[in-house]
C-alpha cells in the first residue's frame, strides 16, 4: 500500500518564547508554537481498493467512518523548561 502524499500544500508557523533568571544559575522558561497547515487532503479511492471493498469495523459489516477532517491540520505546543547551569 503507497502510504505517500504526493502534493505540496501551504503551512506556516508562528513561535514565541521567554527565559527569566531565577537565580544565576537557575532559569525557567516558557516556549510556545502553532502550526497550521491548509489544503491538505488525501484520496480516499486508494482505501477503498484495499480488500476490494470499503473499510469496515471489526464486525466487518458496519462501515468504517472517520472523523478527522484533514482539511486543514493545526498544532499548539507549549513547553514549560527549567534551566541549570553547572557555570555561573
Amino acid at each position: 500500500m503507497d502510504t505517500s502524499i504526493g502534493s505540496t500544500e501551504f503551512g506556516f508557523q508562528l513561535l514565541g518564547g521567554l527565559d527569566y533568571a531565577v537565580s544565576d544559575r537557575l532559569q525557567s522558561g516558557l516556549k510556545a508554537k502553532w502550526s497550521r497547515i491548509e489544503g491538505f487532503t488525501e484520496d480516499d479511492a486508494l482505501w477503498s481498493t484495499i480488500r476490494s471493498h470499503v473499510p469496515v469495523t471489526a464486525d466487518v459489516r458496519t462501515p468504517f467512518v472517520k472523523d478527522v477532517d484533514k482539511d486543514v491540520l493545526e498544532s499548539w505546543l507549549l513547553v514549560l523548561a527549567l534551566k541549570y547551569s553547572v557555570q555561573a
